[in-house]
């Protein structure tokens, strides 16, 4: 497994190589690892948000996102991309789920207050005000590829969905655990308190959460995922 040393080193020789812009947009609740953000395509006027690495246990979302960044030619980007490749660093370098506090940081969005490691990713975000967002998780269940969407935007969540289904297999069930799907989307979910859900009752974007499947080897999970960052970030809106 990669460290976070390790991680931070790459991520800042593929920025430096490209010519992005990276910056240590804060530090983690317990101020003890820099969160970084990366801005591609900076002039463009529709955003789009990509998180990564909020469950530290998940590590092909902030994989993935080094492979994009590492293939990305610059002429083919529709959008702005702000991206935050890795929000739990603490749970990154022990291989855990929570952070040092053991919170889940994809759940107490709508608590008043935010604890301080929610609050932090929060903020964040805000700044980087995106028309659609999308964060990347796995899931150790399921063989198949899904996707949360928050909000009326089903032209994003469906031609992600079409994409990956032409690479991997989607879920096709009707219930996905128990939740109404159509050809792997699962629309506007019972509340439970996520970032994606936060982000689209607050009316700052358009949101969606991938599921990976990570019975798929990692190698092949990071190219997935590369090649889907690719793909949203040729469109013109998501």
């Amino acid at each position: 497994a990669m460290s976070f040393e390790s991680y931070c080193e790459e991520l800042h020789r593929i920025c430096a190589l490209k010519k992005f812009d990276l910056k240590e947009a804060g530090l983690d609740a317990y101020a003890q690892y820099p969160l970084y953000r990366i801005t591609v395509n900076p002039s463009a006027k529709h955003t789009i948000c990509l998180t990564a690495g909020i469950h530290g246990n998940e590590t092909s979302g902030p994989l993935g996102i080094l492979k994009f960044l590492q293939n990305y030619q610059a002429p083919r980007t529709q959008a702005k991309l702000i991206i935050f490749p890795l929000l739990n660093p603490y749970g990154f370098t022990k291989n855990k789920r929570e952070d040092r506090g053991n919170l889940n940081l994809n759940r107490h969005y709508f608590e008043k207050p935010q604890p301080k490691a929610v609050k932090t990713i929060c903020d964040l975000i805000k700044q980087a005000r995106p028309d659609f967002s999308l964060s990347l998780h796995e899931d150790d269940e399921l063989s198949c590829f899904y996707i949360y969407q928050y909000g009326t935007n089903n032209e994003s969540s469906s031609s992600i969905m079409d994409f990956i289904g032409r690479r991997a297999k989607v879920c096709r069930d009707a219930k996905i655990y128990d939740h109404k799907a159509v050809n792997g989307i699962i629309k506007n979910p019972a509340f439970d308190g996520t970032l994606d859900e936060w982000l689209h009752a607050r009316n700052m974007s358009d949101a969606a959460c991938l599921e990976i499947p990570d019975s798929i080897p990692l190698k092949k999970r990071v190219d997935l995922i590369a090649q889907i960052l690719e793909f949203i970030a040729q469109k013109k809106t998501a």
